[in-house]
């Protein structure tokens, strides 16, 4: 109770200063509202063991409180006939962001993305501020991105090593102008504090780390068209701050006093163009980052790669067809200290066509190849010749995929809608390995969809008809589904009864596996808004081939399953801040 009225002080004393000062002003102080659902279900099997009890009920219910429009307090309990749970808010993960203008503040459990080499998306409990009066643009956060967890403590948290409380700061300075283009310094700076936890025991060897980043980020546009942008980024990390010996390696502005032996630098570029064609863009980028760059503002890095792509994008006949294009090749082991080097090569098409105003099309084409060369140890054993040693694995993965998409508006006013769809996937997985294919995979499905909708009645019938191919290696499996959906509101809409069909026939290297029939009722009615009843019948019966049937006793089954849901959403009270309403508790009229 003294955390709910913590977070309200700090609420209504920051929240006055934000920015929308007159909706705060005119809003609810606090108010309360909440649900409540029953579900019984019934459950009951021929012909195969049941999967679950012949009757179960469960019990749901919420209560929120939101404070001022911004701060929401949940309590949720549920209580079926398999157990009970109950939650309740902790506000462990609380953040606030009061604004005024050009200045924004936070507070609490919150993350920065200043850039994705130095501080990208990593959770922090600290406070963070962003200026942006004009051309003139910095930010800045200050906060703990690591909580101390000493080892007698890892069975209340679940963690498999122990950590050290890890602080850490960042700030971003830009300006923009049309005249110069688009700039951004990144500086941040992290530490793990060596006396946060008793030190850790020699099997567990975890060390305290140090890190030290920084990018510059800029976009231009030189040319009339063309426009350039790019980053730089560099991060020292230590990998033990308690060291003392020096890296003698290390360049000799970088030996200052933090830096150490366990001290190592990296590397990241990223640069590309983009050249205006009409209404369409020719792009170019490239990527760089160093083996083991990492930094202690992000939780993951994608490093040791060197990536080249292109494309472009062109409109045609007045942009009623679009066709877009790119091409890459990525590898990494760019020090060549690795014995496997992968090499990949991705490429994609994309065609949008809009012919006419009532028929879209889409179709889309990419392939994905990769190259791993692997080689032998007695490559580093034997330097004298190099040809003595060649790579002992020649391994090369190939992938390709095809979509198309095409929808057909067959009518369209005030009345009713009629439309017809088509959607096709076709995809090849492959594995080759010294010239010959090692395990092949094929992948087709093709989808015929028709809906009719009555605009006033809320009338909708649809029927679909699915088919699905898959290949793997010398197996074989076809399955061929029709679907079919109507809804026929009743009583002013208040009343929703849904009736579905559908059929699956599976067929097993060209035998008949059997097939499998489900047909579902919903019955959905609705009072006065908030209560809601919902009754849903489900009958599924199966018939399986008996060589390949995987129930032993009969190769027919059926389940029906019922469930009675009873729903209803409740307001309890409003509490205004106007001083015409403040403290009225509205009654609810629809309970």
């Amino acid at each position: 109770m003294k955390t709910l009225l913590s977070i309200i002080l700090i609420g209504v004393v920051l929240l006055c200063s934000a920015q929308d000062i007159a909706s705060i002003a005119k809003g609810d102080l606090l108010k309360g509202n909440g649900s409540l659902s029953f579900n019984q279900i019934y459950y009951n099997t021929k012909g195969k063991s049941p999967s679950r009890n012949p009757y179960s009920y469960l019990l749901n219910g919420s209560i929120n409180l939101k404070i001022l429009g911004y701060i929401d307090a949940p309590f949720n309990f549920m209580y079926s006939n398999l157990g009970s749970q109950y939650t309740q808010p902790t506000f462990n993960q609380t953040s606030i962001h009061p604004r005024y203008k050009w200045v924004s503040t936070h507070f609490g459990s919150i993350a920065c993305n200043y850039s994705s080499y130095t501080v990208s998306g990593h959770l922090f409990q600290g406070s963070a501020i962003d200026l942006t009066p004009g051309e003139f643009t910095f930010s800045a956060f200050y906060g703990r991105l690591q909580k101390a967890i000493p080892s007698t403590e890892l069975t209340n948290y679940n963690n498999a090593q122990p950590t050290y409380k890890r602080m850490g700061a960042g700030c971003k300075i830009g300006y923009s102008s049309d005249k110069v283009g688009h700039w951004n310094l990144v500086l941040f700076s992290a530490k793990d504090l060596a006396s946060s936890i008793t030190p850790p025991s020699i099997g567990e060897l975890i060390l305290p780390k140090q890190n030290w980043s920084g990018s510059l980020q800029m976009n231009k546009r030189v040319l009339k068209k063309l426009n350039i942008n790019a980053e730089w980024a560099y991060s020292l990390l230590s990998e033990n701050n308690q060291l003392n010996l020096k890296n003698e390696a290390m360049p000799i502005f970088l030996q200052f006093k933090s830096s150490n032996s366990s001290t190592a630098l990296y590397k990241a570029i990223k640069t590309g163009f983009s050249y205006a064609i009409g209404s369409g863009a020719l792009q170019f980028n490239y990527q760089r980052v160093d083996p083991f760059y990492r930094t202690l503002g992000a939780y993951y890095f994608t490093n040791d790669l060197e990536n080249i792509s292109g494309g472009f994008t062109l409109p045609f006949l007045k942009g009623k067809i679009n066709l877009t294009a790119n091409l890459g090749v990525q590898h990494d082991n760019i020090d060549q200290t690795k014995l496997s080097t992968m090499n990949r090569m991705v490429g994609n098409a994309n065609i949008q066509m809009q012919i006419h105003k009532k028929v879209n099309m889409n179709f889309n084409y990419s392939n994905f190849t990769s190259y791993t060369n692997v080689r032998p140890y007695t490559d580093y054993q034997n330097q004298i010749n190099p040809y003595l040693a060649w790579d002992t694995l020649n391994f090369r993965q190939i992938s390709q995929n095809f979509t198309s998409f095409i929808a057909l508006q067959l009518k369209s006013d005030s009345l009713k809608i009629t439309t017809l769809t088509h959607s096709l996937t076709y995809q090849i997985a492959a594995d080759q390995q010294n010239q010959k294919i090692t395990s092949n995979h094929a992948f087709f499905n093709a989808n015929l969809a028709f809906a009719h909708q009555r605009i006033k009645s809320g009338q909708t019938i649809a029927f679909s008809l699915n088919a699905g191919r898959t290949l793997l290696n010398e197996r074989q499996l076809l399955n061929i589904s029709p679907f079919l959906n109507v809804t026929q509101p009743l009583f002013n809409k208040r009343l929703k009864p849904t009736l579905s069909a559908g059929y699956t026939s599976s067929i097993y290297n060209g035998i008949s596996s059997g097939g499998t029939f489900n047909t579902r009722c919903i019955l959905n009615y609705t009072v006065q808004k908030v209560h809601q009843f919902t009754l849903a019948i489900l009958m599924l019966h199966r018939k399986d081939n008996p060589t390949t049937s995987l129930y032993t006793h009969q190769s027919r089954s059926s389940e029906t399953t019922i469930s009675l849901v009873y729903a209803v959403n409740m307001e309890f009270f409003n509490i205004k801040l106007n001083k015409k309403d403040k403290g009225a508790l509205p009654k609810n009229e629809n309970l």
